[in-house]
């Protein structure tokens, strides 16, 4: 049985490396699939422990990947939560080429009210 709980996780441990940038995460949706995660439906979650969150907006925290401290970032998909720490945190840290700049046009909670299919 899968076991829910809220607590600290240090920056430590979350990916890092050349091609990982840091974000703090502003908005993070909950999808279907998040749902599935936290309920413990088996075949979801491929790595435990694991922060769930398929898809998340924030700030770039370190320069890094090409992208600069301060940059409006969007992240969805790429087995977040399921395989990877995802987005129901203060920070997450991701492959730089799984970011995607925000659009001038679109505020951070409308990026997360679209949500991720699938």
């Amino acid at each position: 049985s899968v076991q829910m709980e809220v607590k600290d996780v240090p920056l430590e441990e979350l990916a890092s490396g050349d091609e990982y940038v840091r974000v703090k995460v502003n908005y993070s949706g909950l999808n279907y699939k998040d749902g599935m995660a936290i309920c413990g439906i088996y075949g979801v979650v491929e790595t435990l422990p694991l922060i769930t969150g398929i898809d998340f907006v924030g700030v770039v925290d370190e320069a890094k990947g090409g992208f600069k401290k301060g940059d409006k970032v969007i992240m969805t998909g790429w087995e977040m939560g399921q395989k990877f720490h995802g987005g129901h945190a203060e920070y997450a840290s991701v492959k730089a080429q799984w970011l995607v700049p925000l659009p001038e046009n679109l505020s951070e909670i409308d990026a997360m009210t679209i949500g991720t299919a699938g």
